[in-house]
């Protein structure tokens, strides 16, 4: 598995799908980064569809996946999970990338624009807040349901606020499982720190191309969430899916991957 050692503390799991002519040095990169309880693998189904026109970086996160298991007592933060992306792509020799964040993820990538711009192509967005302490009831009380019940148990529980009620059951039941993977006591600490998280007061200071993603069935971000940021970011443009719920990524691939090649080739 390759690994990336950040600090004394992470080593990172990261998966690179590189398809491009390899006579050819200059695909660009795109970095697809997980929610909460999730890892790289399971940005699997954009796959296919960029990793012969660019470099594609699924990384898991600090705790996530194959990742280091987090310190007793660690403490998350965005600019801290930013970090760990830009040391990332420093071991890997890549300047630039273009960022693609779910849930979650956003935030990360959203951080990681704001601070590090020169490092940044584009920004994309798929379903993710910019106050994640307005998240739903549910997900506020999540260190509470994981530690009584498990991670899969919470994820099984929110899932409908995930998929909506038409997303094949099979692998509804297989990304829920993958995510019970999640060592409990990694997402406790990232909930212990998720109500803390207001991103207002950057986004109007993310200079790069942006492109955001709106469910207008999520159950976790609403869509005037995803217009807020969208409108307040200076060189932002949205994309809404009617029927679409969070993991519109996943759902409505058939919609947002084109639509963000189209994006990307705009730029």
């Amino acid at each position: 598995m390759p690994t990336a050692r950040i600090d004394d503390t992470l080593e990172m799991h990261y998966e690179l799908d590189d398809f491009t002519p390899p006579w050819e040095d200059d695909a660009e990169a795109i970095l697809l980064h997980h929610g909460a309880g999730k890892s790289g693998k399971l940005w699997y189904f954009w796959v296919p569809g960029l990793a012969t026109d660019y470099r594609v970086i699924r990384p898991d996160a600090r705790g996530f996946g194959h990742s280091s298991p987090i310190p007793e007592g660690y403490r998350y933060s965005l600019s801290g999970l930013a970090n760990d992306l830009r040391l990332l792509l420093d071991s890997l020799g890549i300047e630039k990338t273009h960022l693609v964040g779910e849930t979650v993820g956003g935030p990360v990538c959203l951080q990681f624009a704001y601070e590090y711009p020169d490092r940044t192509h584009s920004l994309t967005l798929c379903g993710a807040p910019y106050r994640l302490d307005r998240l739903p009831e549910h997900f506020l009380h999540s260190a509470e349901i994981i530690h009584e019940q498990g991670v899969e148990a919470w994820a099984t529980g929110n899932g409908d606020r995930r998929f909506g009620d038409k997303a094949d059951p099979e692998m509804v039941r297989w990304y829920h499982h993958e995510m019970g993977k999640t060592s409990a006591r990694t997402l406790i600490a990232l909930f212990d720190y998720v109500p803390t998280v207001d991103l207002t007061d950057i986004l109007p200071h993310i200079r790069v191309p942006t492109l955001v993603f709106a469910g207008l069935e999520s159950g976790i971000t609403p869509p005037d969430d995803s217009r807020f940021i969208a409108a307040t970011i200076p060189n932002a443009q949205i994309v809404e899916i009617d029927g679409a719920p969070t993991q519109l990524h996943i759902t409505h691939q058939d919609v947002a991957l084109p639509k963000f090649r189209e994006f990307l080739a705009s730029l």
